[in-house]
């Protein structure tokens, strides 16, 4: 049977390379059915890396819808592109398809480091980003959560070789970076910066309490896709490159960004609730105290990318402001 082939222009795409692995893994899950059309096209949101859609159909009508993510190129400067991908790729392959979780299912990849080809083929989910829905979408993202860590508690096989960890060393290098940014770009923000961050070693301490597990290290609402065609809604997050080992709190941090009040209080017992007896949670004034450490981070993070340099002063100075009111106990 003839197979149909269509591409919709891709930039710096080698089209047969990729026809050629599309097929080889649609044969892979055919189940006997004749490949008998592959069509590509530009994925239609914006990302860091560039990304198409493929849908192949097959000989009695159906069609299998996959997701095809390029780590050759970013259109973000990245640092250690390489350990990136090779995190993701495996977090993918060893570990999130068995846990039952609702990830994207993990369908295969091309790695051709003489042609400098990184493709990784997922599941095209259906969904809507978590940052578009009303709050009680959040709520059950927050109760998944809880469900992913006590999932991943009781997990042996964890790829302990490709996650760094969250440790002192690389929270204290986060916050370096961003001072010699600020002192560079902003002057005048760095003393005001450095005093806030002048009980670092008690948040160290914090975030580096207990035991480390397994986080998807940049749990935010552009990151997580809500798919609402099922009941529950299915919570699939994705872009796991940041992977890593650290504190059960780092992702419920990020989820909970913004929130305040009410809110923030069942964001933080939908977790509790789920994550059951298989994680250890410090109790109340710690933990809220660790959420905003870790939100302090992530600003600190932001601030220390190369591109913030550029920032004006004036946005650098908000950023700052908000680092002070978290750094003192304030909700901001």
């Amino acid at each position: 049977m003839e197979r149909e082939t269509g591409f919709q222009p891709v930039p710096n795409i080698p089209q047969e390379a990729l026809l050629h692995e599309l097929a080889r893994i649609a044969g892979e899950c055919s189940e006997g059915r004749a490949i008998t059309g592959i069509r590509v096209e530009p994925f239609r949101f914006a990302a860091s890396y560039a990304a198409h859609v493929a849908s192949v159909t097959f000989g009695n009508g159906t069609e299998l819808r996959l997701f095809v993510k390029d780590f050759s190129t970013s259109r973000l400067v990245k640092d250690a592109r390489a350990a990136r991908r090779q995190r993701e790729r495996r977090v993918y392959a060893d570990l999130l398809g068995r846990l039952g979780l609702g990830t994207a299912r993990y369908h295969g990849c091309s790695w051709d480091e003489v042609h400098g080809r990184y493709w990784l083929f997922l599941e095209l989910v259906e969904g809507e980003l978590l940052r578009r829905q009303a709050f009680p979408r959040w709520h059950e993202t927050a109760a998944w959560l809880g469900r992913m860590q006590s999932t991943l508690a009781r997990e042996p096989h964890i790829p302990h070789d490709v996650l760094p960890p969250l440790d002192r060393h690389h929270f204290e290098g986060v916050a370096e970076r961003a001072l010699m940014v600020v002192r560079d770009a902003a002057p005048a923000l760095s003393d005001r910066l450095e005093r806030a961050l002048q009980n670092r070693s008690r948040t160290l301490d914090l975030m580096t309490a207990g035991p480390l597990c397994m986080v998807h290290g940049s749990f935010r609402p552009d990151n997580i896709l809500v798919a609402t065609s099922s009941s529950p809604p299915r919570i699939c997050p994705v872009d796991w490159e940041l992977a890593a080992l650290g504190n059960p709190l780092f992702d419920l941090a990020y989820l909970c960004d913004g929130f305040t009040g009410w809110r923030l209080d069942q964001l933080v017992d939908a977790f509790q609730r789920h994550v059951g007896s298989h994680v250890t949670l410090p109790p109340p004034p710690p933990l809220h105290e660790t959420l905003r450490a870790f939100q302090v981070h992530k600003m600190l993070s932001s601030l220390g990318k190369e591109k913030n340099r550029h920032r004006t002063a004036e946005v650098m100075a908000t950023v700052v402001q908000r680092i002070e009111l978290l750094s003192a106990g304030n909700a901001a």
